[in-house]
């Protein structure tokens, strides 16, 4: 009973974490394609590189200020990064 209450919580914890690693695989994607670094994505949104590998590995759900900096430094829109984690998830 144990083990299938302890497999049942790591499967919901791995479902809420798809959308933040959904969003860092986009956010890795858009920046390996620009040729930037982390520390240039993170400079330019004043932000630190940590931060920005933590966001790419699905580690931080990135609030509004942020995505609307990293599009900004994708030269893309928000909604164009929301659109391409939508795509990322199967959503769209």
């Amino acid at each position: 009973m144990q083990d299938n209450q302890q497999q049942a919580a790591e499967a919901a914890e791995k479902r809420d974490r798809a959308p933040d690693q959904a969003f860092g695989r986009v956010v890795r994607r858009l920046r390996t394609e620009r040729k930037l670094t982390q520390e240039q994505v993170a400079w330019s949104m004043g932000m630190s590189r940590v931060y920005i590998s933590e966001i790419e590995r699905g580690y931080r759900e990135p609030g509004l200020g942020t995505i609307l900096k990293l599009a900004r430094s994708f030269n893309i829109s928000a909604g164009e990064l929301v659109d391409a984690v939508e795509r990322e998830l199967g959503g769209k």
